[in-house]
């Protein structure tokens, strides 16, 4: 039977003990994946996602136009552009459309702290946003429905609501959504 001597002994104890370690935990935290365990970007997302697809079936079965004041009507619209009417239609508008959401989902995942609430909550609105109104691009010929019509403003739906409104919010928020991750990630103290 062969004997190992006590250096050879420690040496394969060590080499078990570092193959066992845990993996570091990652410094980052926009870089592990961002919709798990987001419980406020889900109840967010899919509340908006749902308002702006059941307004849209809601608005394509209107026998006519509302009007509801002398600026206000509600009026169904078939936009086979992009943002307020620019005309681009065919496959060039659904890549482009699908590019957009990409770097999206590529932006909120390197500069924004997922781990703020305020961050999942807008994230959710302003993607709702931008899904319904890809879906219409999938699900509809490529025209998204639009019938929010003020006299002095382009026609826009619930969808286009929801990014505008969360655009802004991350504007208001930008110190608290951004510059929190920037700290994390140049503040060793942070991470402990």
């Amino acid at each position: 039977m062969l004997k190992l001597s006590p250096d050879s002994e420690k040496n394969s104890a060590t080499k078990s003990q570092s193959h066992s370690r845990p993996p570091a935990p990652n410094p980052r935290p926009g870089s592990s994946c961002i919709f798990h365990q987001a419980i406020i970007f889900w109840i967010s997302f899919l509340p908006c996602l749902i308002i702006d697809q059941v307004t849209k079936i809601w608005a394509e079965n209107l026998p006519s136009d509302i009007t509801l004041t002398s600026f206000l009507k509600i009026s169904l619209i078939r936009n086979e552009g992009i943002a307020f009417g620019i005309p681009f239609s065919g496959y060039a508008q659904r890549i482009t459309s699908l590019l957009l959401l990409m770097f999206f989902i590529y932006f909120v995942k390197n500069l924004l702290d997922w781990r703020q609430k305020k961050t999942q909550l807008i994230v959710g609105i302003i993607l709702a946003g931008i899904i319904g109104n890809l879906m219409d691009r999938f699900f509809r010929q490529g025209q998204v429905i639009d019938f929010i019509d003020f006299s002095f403003f382009p026609t826009f739906n619930m969808a286009d609501t929801f990014i505008s409104v969360g655009t802004f919010c991350l504007w208001i928020f930008y110190d608290q959504i951004f510059l929190e991750y920037c700290k994390d990630i140049t503040n060793p103290k942070s991470q402990k």
